[in-house]
């Protein structure tokens, strides 16, 4: 499993592909301590495309060129 995690002003995110579900995933924190994620997508069925995954994260931000590079990397040496 690939695990990339980084932070906006307001959040702390973690993407990454998981092999065994063949699909990218997404938890979206705020940046107080919670017990729950504000965003958790790609956790079970359906799979997320890469597509898909930046679509969800829209609202708390965006996938830089170097990130999304990394991502298709992950996937592909699955």
């Amino acid at each position: 499993m690939s695990r990339h995690e980084f932070s906006t002003a307001k959040h702390r995110i973690i993407v990454g592909w998981d092999p065994p579900l063949q699909t990218f995933f997404a938890q979206v924190w705020g940046k107080r301590a919670t017990t729950r994620p504000v965003l958790w997508v790609g956790a079970g069925p359906p799979s997320l495309t890469l597509k898909q995954l930046e679509t969800a994260l829209k609202p708390f931000c965006e996938i830089s060129v170097e990130l999304r590079a990394a991502l298709e990397q992950d996937e592909a040496n699955d």
